[in-house]
């Protein structure tokens, strides 16, 4: 899995503004938390990408690897609902946004052979996760969208589905420029304008 700022450095070359990255080296480098995941959004021309990283416990329950037969179903689960975009985020329906790729990955998917990649493009390393203390989940979704400019808003459902995840920093790259902030369950709508 890439690590942090390797992933936000890819967000910084799909068009982000230097602003933002002052901002990313607060929110994106600090420790492990429980309770608290990362959320980017990078908005370029019709092309619209969410990033979701969250901690294995706030999404499937525990952070261990799985071993038992119950705990490997259950990343099963998480993956395949964690893939599914329309039950993490709501965007206006103005802004005919159509999902075009979908990829979920993690250490604890990945010890036990599961990576969920919907657009079949996504590839793995052969290294192996034997001991990880703080296990994340990792979302990437895709969408072209007809009208962007009216994608005022996206809606997070995440804290419905995932109850012990109580916040999610942000950091979006738009049109207008760069922001960032933070989402809880009382204020799970990001506003764009």
């Amino acid at each position: 899995m890439m690590g942090r700022l390797h992933r936000f450095v890819l967000l910084l070359a799909l068009g982000a503004a230097a602003p933002l990255a002052a901002e990313s080296q607060r929110l994106s480098l600090g420790p492990h938390e429980h309770g608290a995941g990362q959320f980017n959004i990078v908005l370029d021309g019709n092309e619209l990408m969410l990033e979701l990283l969250a901690p294995a416990g706030d999404i499937v329950g525990f952070e261990h690897m799985p071993v038992t037969v119950k705990e490997r179903m259950a990343v099963r689960r998480v993956a395949a609902e964690l893939a599914r975009a329309e039950r993490q985020f709501a965007l206006p329906a103005a802004a005919g946004c159509k999902l075009t790729a979908a990829q979920v990955d993690g250490e604890q998917m990945e010890a036990i052979g599961h990576n969920h990649d919907h657009d079949h493009d996504h590839g793995h390393g052969s290294g192996g996760h034997d001991a990880h203390e703080h296990a994340e989940y990792h979302a990437v979704y895709r969408y072209t969208c007809r009208q962007p400019q009216a994608l005022d808003r996206i809606e997070v459902k995440l804290f419905a589905h995932y109850r012990t995840l109580g916040k999610l920093r942000w950091q979006a790259v738009l049109p207008a420029g760069a922001r960032a902030g933070e989402l809880t369950p009382a204020t799970a709508t990001l506003t764009l304008r």
